[in-house]
């Protein structure tokens, strides 16, 4: 092996050391410090969940199992005189929805003409009513912020409390963390134009929750 080669490979081993005590000094760092001070809350975290999610102009409404679904979505699209065209986000528990007839449902990505999605979110927070979504290929990031509609799933018993928990339960999952991680609270909005909120600015203008009671079938 030439002297050059030597080189190379020394300093290949010297970068992957670094890294690997990088990555032991963060793991380190993350166990010795606490959370800070978190709020105390006197009521159920389900019913925070709701009465925040609805504070920030987004619908919520709970279903028992995944078979009550399609009737839900139905009432809701029926009520708002949505066409019941919907892009659905390719998760494993969606594809088993057994969908009316008067129900059209594609499951792949967003596109700039889709009006209507539906999401699984990954977690949800009650301290903010935000929803988390992680980015795969079950679930495309276009989904959350291009259509005009967006309804989202959350189990029941991914609610969390904090947003703190949602780091940790990912750090537990023991798999690399996804590409992008949402933290959606409420439809889209910005006030810009004459302090005047405007709905729909940068994503959906609708925001609806259908909280999935019972945990689906393994």
């Amino acid at each position: 092996m030439t002297n050059s080669r030597r080189e190379i490979f020394s300093r290949l081993q010297q970068a992957s050391s670094k890294t690997e005590q990088k990555t032991a000094t963060i793991k380190e760092y993350l166990s010795a410090h606490k959370r800070g001070v978190l709020p105390v809350y006197s009521e159920n975290i389900v019913k925070r969940f709701i009465s925040k999610a609805k504070s920030v102009a987004a619908t919520v409404e709970s279903i028992k199992n995944i078979t009550d679904l399609s009737t839900a979505v139905f009432k809701y699209i029926s009520y708002y005189n949505i066409e019941p065209k919907l892009v659905s986000a390719p998760d494993d528990l969606l594809k088993q929805v057994k969908w009316q007839k008067e129900i059209t449902v594609e499951y792949r990505a967003a596109q700039d003409n889709d009006n209507t999605t539906l999401t699984m979110a990954y977690a949800g927070i009650a301290e903010t009513g935000s929803l988390v979504l992680c980015s795969g290929k079950e679930s495309p990031t276009t989904l959350n912020f291009m259509p005009d509609n967006n309804i989202c799933i959350i189990q029941q018993n991914k609610i969390y409390p904090y947003m703190e928990d949602t780091w940790d339960l990912l750090r537990k999952a023991g798999e690399t963390m996804p590409r992008s991680i949402n933290f959606i609270t409420g439809p889209s909005r910005t006030a810009d134009v004459e302090q005047t909120i405007q709905l729909g600015a940068h994503g959906p203008r609708r925001l609806h929750i259908i909280i999935l009671e019972s945990p689906p079938p393994r």
